[in-house]
């Protein structure tokens, strides 16, 4: 159905459907935290209806599969087990703790001017279905809250701003609340690195013995692709859209799994898989022009795109993006690789 629409201009500031990403915070978290429930809970992945909706609830996979742990509902992402779980939660109470977690777009009850009334406090809430959606950094500052043991903190664009004398200007540090026990963001933690090493993240991990843990998430018909995730040291939240593929569905599975694992790379945790190169490459079409590691992957990014993308134009038609990634290729440096990334991003959504 058709949802109000909402001003979206920029990476803060962009909503979308969460899809599966929302179990965890949704559902397992409250469940865990305040329900006295475990990773070792058990309900019956079996044939169920939403409760306020009467709508069936069915799974990314076909069938169901009986009796299971919550511990096993995230690392298969268990749609059933997920909505029976808010059922037992409470959708006030999974709205509660969102709200606790810096969620700013999620409606209480909301009447449009046409008499339609909006609220996500429902239990389709578990598989984050959203009136609006979330942003990017929000979901990502939600997970940074278990990645910290339960604390939240408020994300921030900058820490402070000095002269040149190394004098502060401004200072923006925050003090973090707890928005979850410890042993909450324990348990969470470890059922999600189940997801990376058997379950519906296996793409995410890295080829290191360094700890990673998330969740993947996909909406409806597809048009959506989320992977969150964390190690010791970062969180990261990747996104992808197949909706604008001139109303052909693009082969995306798995592409957020990729450019995670870049998101990483450019923030030196090297992924597992032939991702980079440690040699000059030289650029398809232009043998004087040589890419350094760094530009590998934005190279690899693009071709990686278009050999799943099966109504990607063919190279002739991409002079322009060409030529971007030779630009790009020019510019590359330390202090700007992630802005890079991200432009190189946006052209590879253009051509889809």
């Amino acid at each position: 159905h058709s949802f109000p629409t909402r001003r979206s201009s920029d990476l803060t500031g962009t909503t979308r459907q969460p899809g599966s990403t929302f179990k965890i915070l949704s559902a397992f978290l409250p469940a865990l935290d305040k329900n006295h429930m475990t990773l070792a809970t058990v309900y019956e992945d079996a044939p169920y209806n939403y409760i306020d909706t009467n709508r069936p609830v069915r799974n990314y996979y076909k069938g169901y599969k009986g009796y299971s742990t919550i511990r096993e509902a995230i690392t298969n992402s268990m749609n059933v087990v997920s909505a029976k779980t808010i059922a037992d939660v409470t959708p006030k109470t999974s709205f509660e703790y969102l709200m606790n977690l810096g969620f700013s777009t999620l409606v209480s009850n909301e009447t449009t001017s046409n008499g339609n009334v909006y609220t996500d406090i429902t239990q389709s809430l578990s598989l984050g279905g959203l009136t609006y959606g979330v942003t990017n950094m929000e979901l990502t500052s939600a997970y940074a809250s278990i990645a910290n043991g339960g604390t939240y903190q408020k994300p921030v664009l900058y820490t402070k701003v000095v002269d040149h004398n190394g004098n502060i200007l401004l200072s923006n540090t925050q003090k973090g609340k707890r928005v979850m026990k410890e042993s909450t963001a324990f348990l969470l933690t470890d059922a999600m690195k189940d997801v990376i090493t058997k379950g519906t993240g296996k793409s995410a991990k890295l080829s290191s013995s360094m700890a990673v843990a998330g969740k993947s998430g996909t909406t409806s018909n597809s048009y959506d692709y989320w992977f969150s995730g964390y190690t010791p040291y970062h969180t990261a939240s990747v996104w992808m859209s197949i909706g604008r593929c001139n109303g052909v569905r693009c082969a995306c599975n798995g592409h957020s799994h990729f450019v995670y694992h870049v998101v990483l790379t450019l923030r030196g945790t090297r992924p597992a898989g032939p991702v980079i190169s440690g040699q000059l490459q030289p650029f398809p079409g232009f043998p004087d022009v040589v890419l350094t590691p760094c530009g590998s992957i934005l190279l690899r990014l693009f071709h990686y795109w278009r050999s799943l993308s099966p109504n990607y134009p063919p190279e002739p038609a991409h002079s322009g993006a060409n030529a971007a990634l030779i630009s790009l290729y020019y510019n590359i440096n330390s202090a700007r690789e992630k802005v890079l990334f991200l432009n190189f991003w946006h052209i590879c959504q253009k051509h889809c």
